[in-house]
């Protein structure tokens, strides 16, 4: 999947070391959360792999587990903070190709609504 991007908080404040130790915070932060809105969701969270850009600024992380991309995909979810210090997500703004449904034939005219109801029937 699409990687996340976020302005590394922890170099800034705690050195090269203390990135580990910021993305380990991040995690905390938003599990709680996360474990409201997917109670079933038992597996632990966080990134399958994640490293630093060239030049340090900022995290990138992959996340294989769906529930997950998609609860991250929304920056509003992201804490504005983390020990006071400030972060910026840069979340995909799109789904990966392997995740995504192509719906065809579907007629113009059609409300949204109607669309859902009629594929939940299916």
């Amino acid at each position: 999947m699409p990687c996340f991007n976020v302005n590394d908080w922890c170099t800034a404040v705690y050195g090269r070391a203390g990135t580990t130790w910021g993305v380990m915070l991040f995690f905390k932060e938003i599990e709680s959360y996360f474990r409201q809105k997917h109670p079933n969701h038992k597996r632990a969270i966080g990134f399958n792999h994640w490293w630093q850009d060239s030049d340090g600024v900022r995290i990138l992380g992959e996340v294989k587990d769906v529930d997950l991309f998609i609860y991250l995909c929304d920056a509003k979810r992201y804490p504005k903070k983390l020990n006071n210090v400030n972060i910026l997500p840069d979340p995909p703004k799109r789904l990966p190709p392997r995740n995504t449904v192509v719906v065809k034939f579907v007629k113009n005219d059609i409300d949204i609504d109607e669309f859902r109801l009629d594929l939940k029937e299916r």
